[in-house]
């Protein structure tokens, strides 16, 4: 890996940073002209730095809705204000971009490439190398070295017929070796913009990327060597590389390791702390730089001794992401394609076509080296062109070690403009097929009825549910109690414990098997508390408990797969929105957890419980906050989503001694033109199979009544008079379907995730302690277009 070069300029050339007050004094006085002001160094760069910002984000606004990524409109914005197009004028080239600027250009690059290396490092967790399957090894390792294999042989082969000298020769070393690297951020990065992260082909992208990284920096330290062996400088660089190495182990990493103990759970690691990584960060580059390597080596390897995840690798994530990808990535990649001009591939083909055939050949030869062992680990011919091309994807780190080794003169320009047009055909195409070839939500199409309505009366109720909080715990448990398992109608409780994940790229899905040990306790409490509730509830409860550690806008898939893999009929999901004088708290972690909510709903493979516990509010009796629902009520408009909440409530009323009251909310004024009369059928049957079954068991206690609304308000002042009478109600999501019941009720609306009867339920409009379960049939055949 090569470092970039900065030119040093005379001193007397250095143009005198003036501040922008006496500038524009002198502007308003008619001292200067329009364009004077280009003149000093600090106006200038930030004209420079604005007309990147403008470009890119005004091409991502137009290129986004295809799928094109950021870097990508990045890129664009490069060739516009670069050689090819803009900067063939004199205008831009003396003014704009003038050869004085360009000191400082490079030394912002140098920064923006040394932070993202640094916080790329920290994210990876290389630990976990040892622990990816054989099926990721396989893939992550030959993708890597069967192009770097088949270059190496035919550099062997040619080299006395191609290569007139040994500059040829390394020009090409070169190339073969950014062929060859597969970038765990540059695939991390794809992936995250295809949002796959959480993806079954996501996940196995992210762990063969992380193996063949590996594989990529020994590709490049034996590539670094054998090019320092030729210098005759292989020793010192040897000694230079070990010793660094050793420094970051044995010195380094402890150091790293007593600041995470120092620093309490839940706490922000110290400001000090901190300060002093950033500056060992750069002084690694230095060192470096020095050695003639890149000065990103250095942070890349520096980084790995961070450990990743809370509280350290969180903390520098957290402190920097925001600046590294928001604001130094897309300089970086602007900056890297000024050069870059591609009308020279067309005048200068003859010298660059052996290059050409050597990218496009070893393209193919990374290409196949995934392909082939996908196949061999029987994925389906599809995912294993997707993979191939995720894993083949090229990107910023590419770029810019192209643009450095222009700035060494050991890429020309036409070459470098060759690599750029590759990266840049690669970085929109790649995503774009992979996008309409892959598609991970075709998976939660329903074939198969998944729902509470269609289970046989005294089958085994399998259910997912999601523990984000310690309080979820007791809410969860509240509502399995009230369900009442028994040996003849047993619950499988598959418990998915949801954490965040902060400082790390690869998500983790941990499965925790009864009697073994695991090596986290994170999930402690949720594992304890659950298994002591199957030990309450022998042989009429099975538990088995997840943890699932990934971003919240990918956490769904978890949730939605797990509920896939084990047939699953409900996902049960603990919802406490917050009120304040102005309704639902806007908190940060209420929103993602609302955004998490809305996904599941469209996404799901089965049904969905939205669960409102105010029974844990009661502080004034705390049994009463852990005991089961004596009383049931389900509000019934009509609806599937009306009749797979009646279909729960009556499994719920029917086992354990609860009671339960069906309140049916009929129009006043119906019109007989609009009633599906096919759905108002399957309402009637129910409610008349319920009233059966429930005069056969004198045991339950049962009631049933009609009520006649106008409209929202009537059914609201109702609503107010049942408020107090039960301790659940269940009610049906009813999305987007508009009712006489409901009419004016949708405006006020303030969570639509729950309907609008939902949304009503729980506001702080209702002085009440009931709960509420708001829940959405299964949706069938919504993915099979």
């Amino acid at each position: 890996m090569e470092g970039l070069q900065i030119d040093h300029v005379h001193s007397n050339s250095t143009m005198t940073c003036v501040s922008l007050t006496n500038i524009t004094k002198l502007y308003r006085e008619g001292n200067i002209d329009s364009y004077a002001f280009m003149s000093y160094s600090l106006p200038l760069f930030e004209l420079q730095i604005g007309l990147i910002f403008v470009f890119s984000h005004a091409f991502h606004f137009l290129l986004k809705r295809f799928g094109i990524t950021f870097f990508v409109s990045s890129m664009l914005t490069g060739l516009i204000l670069g050689e090819t197009f803009l900067g063939k004028y004199d205008f831009m080239k003396y003014n704009i971009y003038p050869i004085e600027s360009h000191v400082t250009l490079r030394t912002l690059a140098v920064i923006s490439i040394n932070i993202f290396m640094f916080l790329a490092a920290v994210k990876m967790d290389v630990g976990m190398v040892l622990t990816t399957g054989k099926k990721a090894v396989s893939i992550g390792i030959l993708c890597t070295l069967t192009p770097f294999i088949v270059g190496t042989i035919y550099t062997l082969t040619q080299r006395h017929t191609i290569f007139d000298d040994y500059k040829e020769l390394i020009v090409y070393l070169e190339v073969l070796q950014i062929q060859s690297i597969t970038p765990f951020p540059v695939v991390s990065y794809t992936i995250d913009q295809l949002k796959m992260t959480n993806s079954e082909l996501g996940r196995l992208g992210l762990s063969a990327a992380l193996v063949a990284d590996v594989y990529s920096i020994i590709i490049a330290f034996i590539s670094s060597f054998f090019k320092e062996g030729y210098r005759g400088g292989s020793k010192r660089y040897f000694v230079a590389f070990s010793s660094f190495i050793l420094v970051a182990a044995f010195i380094i990493r402890p150091m790293m390791l007593w600041v995470s103990r120092r620093t309490p759970t839940g706490t922000p690691v110290r400001s000090t702390y901190i300060s002093i990584i950033v500056v060992l960060s750069f002084l690694s580059g230095l060192y470096f730089f020095k050695f003639d390597q890149g000065p990103y080596v250095g942070p890349l390897i520096l980084g790995f001794t961070v450990p990743a995840g809370p509280p350290l690798g969180s903390s520098l994530v957290e402190k920097f992401e925001s600046v590294s990808f928001g604001f130094l990535l897309p300089i970086l990649t602007a900056i890297s394609m000024l050069n870059v001009d591609l009308f020279l591939i067309g005048s200068e083909f003859t010298r660059i076509q052996p290059y050409l055939a050597v990218i496009v050949i070893l393209f193919a030869v990374k290409f196949t080296g995934c392909f082939i062992p996908s196949l061999f680990c029987k994925m389906p011919i599809i995912d294993s062109v997707a993979l191939a091309f995720i894993l083949g994807c090229k990107g910023v780190i590419e770029l810019t070690e192209s643009a450095v080794l222009n700035d060494k003169e050991v890429f020309s320009q036409e070459l470098l403009s060759l690599m750029a047009l590759f990266i840049l055909f690669s970085s929109i195409f790649s995503p774009v097929l992979v996008k309409y070839l892959y598609d991970p939500s075709r998976k939660y199409a329903g074939y198969q009825e998944r729902n509470i309505f269609c289970l046989k009366p005294q089958s085994e109720l399998r259910i997912v549910t999601c523990i984000q909080k310690s309080e979820d715990i007791t809410s969860v448990k509240k509502f399995l109690r009230t369900a009442y398992p028994t040996t003849e109608s047993p619950l499988a409780i598959y418990v998915l414990h949801l954490i965040e994940l902060i400082g790390r790229t690869t998500p983790i899905f941990i499965t925790h098997r009864k009697n073994k040990s695991n090596s986290t306790r994170i999930s402690q409490n949720v594992i304890l508390s659950f298994d002591n509730y199957q030990q309450h509830n022998w042989n009429a409860v099975s538990v088995n408990t997840f943890t699932a550690i990934s971003p919240p806008k990918f956490m769904h898939e978890d949730i939605c797969t797990l509920a896939l893999d084990k047939f699953t009929s409900l996902i049960l999901i603990p919802f406490h929105p917050k009120w304040t004088t102005r309704g639902a708290s806007g908190s940060e972690s209420l929103i993602k957890f609302r955004n998490l909510t809305r996904r599941v709903l469209d996404r799901t493979p089965c049904s969905v419980g939205i669960f409102f516990d105010r029974s844990k509010c009661n502080h004034k009796n705390i049994k009463a906050s852990t005991m089961a629902f004596k009383s049931l009520c389900v509000i019934f408009l009509g609806g599937s989503d009306d009749r797979e909440a009646l279909s729960l409530a009556r499994r719920m009323a029917k086992n354990s001694m609860a009671s339960l009251a069906i309140i049916h909310l009929i129009p006043d004024e119906e019109d007989n033109d609009s009633v599906d009369w096919e759905e108002k059928i399957l309402n009637t049957d129910l409610i008349e199979e319920i009233k059966i079954s429930n005069s056969d068991n004198k045991a339950s206690i049962f009631t049933y009544k009609e009520h006649k609304v106008k409209d929202g308000p009537d059914t609201a002042l109702l609503v107010h008079t049942l408020a107090n009478d039960y301790d659940l109600f269940l009610v049906g999501r009813r999305d987007r379907i508009e009712s006489p019941q409901t009419k004016g009720l949708s405006q006020w609306s303030e969570l639509p995730e729950l309907g609008t009867m939902g949304d009503f339920l729980v506001s702080k409009d209702i002085q009440s302690e009931a709960s509420v379960l708001v829940v959405q049939k299964q949706k069938q055949k919504k993915y099979l277009e």
